[in-house]
Parts: structure tokens; C-alpha cells; sequence
């Protein structure tokens, strides 16, 4: 089963849901909105389902600390509307950075935050007058309307937010693994939720782009090793990436070595023809994954194009 992560960044919105419609035509089971600084990912969401028929449509992810509980909690139910029940609302922890000079908030014990946020937006879509006052910081607030479900699903990549994820979330939400890690990921999930009582759905990003030009191979492996570059270089990322056997790339890497790039990209990424890009998909599909989450590169003169291409010729 596939999913898509249709990315904002350089793209108009009116091709975003040209996109989005394409992947809903060709298939895909979900579509996903990341937030990468461009525009709200709950927003998207709720437009992206205004616009399919099909897949569910979720976010891919917001950060805990971006917003309150109760705003989270009125734009989560819009969104589940405007989908006619197919949105799905994934959070993650986010980055200290973000957190603290972004959003104002205080990156303090992130794992409670995330445990008491997504107990208060269960109680708050259940139709619950809530009241808190931990990390979660509530007085009667209740919707005025009860939503459609929402599942609720984590981004998580140390072995205490999988542990975590496996015992309170609906679904988890893995990124930037390579299939080996993404198995030792999916065992342990499914470990921690059997002893919690429970099955999560586990899904992963991977980000792919088809390219069959070999004058465009280049384009297309630079845009890759700037993605890679960029994500890895955040402590999170590169700290799960090293637990899985990368640390001497990880520091070639930090040292300026375009080769361990070049790695890495081979490592946690599907690129190249058509049939390349689908025996890695499957790779990661074998490692254990309910669903593999296509995540288009953009690349070229015309993003939009390659992006399209990707969508249609992946599965």
C-alpha cells in the first residue's frame, strides 16, 4: 500500500491541488501534508481533502509546540470535516530551535507535552468539556460540534518516542531511515504495542524521484543531497540515522565530504528510473511498513512536472 507527501515548498497552490488530485486518480491510499515553513499543514490538509474522493489525507507533521491545544483542537476538526472523515492528524515534537525562537513556547519534557496533548484532543474530539493544568494547560474548553474521527499518529524517531507512539498513538510515522532501520523501527513498535494491548499502523517517508533523462540524473541527485544534507544536519535525524550503522558517514559529512552525501542519499532514498525507484519502494514495503510514503523531490526547470512524474510512475 502507498501513501504520498505532497512537499508545499516552490509550488503554487493551485498546482499542490492539481498534484493532489493526480495521486488521489492514480491510487494512493493517503496523501500527506508536510509543514516545512511554507504554509499550515492542517489548512492544506482540509483543502486536499475538499479535493479527493479517496485517500485519506493527513499532516505529515505538526510540530506540538506550533500551537495550543485548543486551536489545534478547532483546526483538526475543520480539516476532519472538510475530508468527510478521511483526515488524520499526525503530530511530532518538532525541533528545540523552532520551538523556543518560532513559536515562544518552552521545549521542556517534549514526550509528557506529547502524551498530555494527545489525551486532552481525545477528550476534546469525544465531545468533552476539558479541563487541565500540566503541561497541557486547559478551563472548560469543548467544541461546539463533535468532529468526525480523528485518528491521531506520531512522528517518531528515538526508541522512547517509538515506545511512546506505540502505546497511546493510532499510527507512527517513521523518516529518513533506510529499510534495515526501518525494520529494527517497525519490531520494536510492534513489540511495545503488543505489550501495551494495542496494533499502530506504521508508515515511513521516503523520498523518491523517477528520472529516465540521463541528462537530468545530476539535477535530480543534487536536489537529493541538498534534502539529505539539510534534514541530517539536524541532531534528531542524524542521532537516528547513527543508531543504524551511518555514524562514519554522518561525520564525513559534517566535515565536508560530498561522498557521504552521495551515501546517505543511496542509503535513505529512492532515485533513479522507474525501476530502480520501484525496487527500493518494495524494499521498504519488506522491512515492515502498513504503507510506504512516496515522498516526491522536486527537481528541474519544472518542479511541478517532475513531481507529477514521480507520482504517476511510482506504483
Amino acid at each position: 500500500m502507498y501513501g504520498v507527501a505532497i512537499r508545499d515548498t516552490g509550488l503554487h497552490l493551485r498546482d499542490l491541488l492539481a498534484l493532489v488530485r493526480a495521486a488521489d486518480d492514480a491510487g494512493y491510499s493517503s496523501i500527506w501534508a508536510p509543514e516545512v515553513g511554507s504554509r499550515d499543514a492542517i489548512v492544506l490538509s482540509s483543502l486536499y481533502g475538499s479535493v479527493t474522493k479517496h485517500a485519506t489525507v493527513g499532516t505529515g507533521v505538526v510540530p506540538m509546540y506550533s500551537r495550543n491545544v485548543a486551536a489545534l483542537s478547532l483546526s483538526a476538526a475543520a480539516a476532519a470535516e472538510a475530508a468527510d472523515g478521511r483526515f488524520v492528524l499526525g503530530l511530532g515534537a518538532g525541533h528545540q530551535f523552532t520551538a523556543e525562537f518560532w513559536y515562544e513556547a518552552k521545549w521542556d519534557q517534549p514526550r509528557t507535552r506529547l502524551r498530555e496533548m494527545i489525551e486532552a484532543l481525545r477528550a476534546i474530539f469525544s465531545g468533552e468539556r476539558v479541563t487541565l493544568d500540566g503541561s497541557v494547560k486547559l478551563t472548560a474548553f469543548h467544541l461546539g460540534s463533535t468532529p468526525p474521527a480523528i485518528p491521531i499518529y506520531i512522528a517518531a524517531l528515538s526508541p522512547a518516542t517509538l515506545r511512546l507512539a506505540a502505546e497511546i498513538a493510532d499510527g507512527v510515522i517513521l523518516n529518513w531511515l533506510p529499510p534495515e532501520g526501518v525494520e529494527k523501527a517497525a519490531i520494536l513498535i510492534r513489540e511495545a504495542a503488543a505489550d501495551a494491548g494495542r496494533r499502530v499502523r506504521i508508515i515511513s517517508y521516503v523520498r523518491t524521484a523517477v528520472v529516465e533523462d540521463e541528462q537530468q540524473v545530476h539535477t535530480v541527485r543534487e536536489a537529493m543531497r541538498e534534502q539529505t544534507y539539510s534534514y541530517l544536519s539536524l541532531p534528531a535525524y542524524a542521532n537516528s540515522v547513527r543508531r543504524v550503522g551511518y555514524g562514519r558517514e554522518l561525520d564525513a559529512m559534517a566535515s565536508g565530504g560530498e561522498r557521504a552525501v552521495d551515501t546517505l542519499v543511496d542509503a535513505l532514498c529512492a532515485v533513479g528510473d522507474r525501476d530502480a525507484v520501484k525496487a527500493k519502494l518494495e524494499a521498504y514495503g519488506d522491512a515492515g511498513l502498513d504503507s510506504v510514503i512516496v515522498y516526491p523531490v522536486a527537481y528541474g526547470d519544472d518542479p511541478a512536472t517532475s513531481v507529477l512524474e514521480t507520482i504517476r510512475t511510482s506504483i
